[in-house]
């Protein structure tokens, strides 16, 4: 009987674990860009991510807002 109990008491605590979702810290993103005559990077310091055990997926968001290449212009127009 106590087997039972415990088993029992695992099972709902990996289920309940199973269910979370977790949030990331805001990170940094970085992309490069090569085109014919001209190549740039751009960065961004507002990256944040959710992982989600029940779904098993992770997902990472970046504002566009927030890139940054060197030249205003192009910032904007990437927007």
């Amino acid at each position: 009987m106590a087997r039972l109990v415990l088993t029992v008491i695992c099972l709902t605590a990996l289920q309940t674990s199973a269910a979370q979702e977790f949030m990331t810290r805001t990170g940094h993103a970085e992309f490069k860009s090569r085109v014919p005559l001209h190549s740039f990077t751009g960065v961004s310091d507002n990256l944040v991510g959710v992982i989600n055990l029940a779904d098993s997926t992770v997902d990472f968001f970046i504002d566009l807002t927030t890139l940054k290449t060197g030249i205003g212009k192009r910032d904007k127009d990437m927007r």
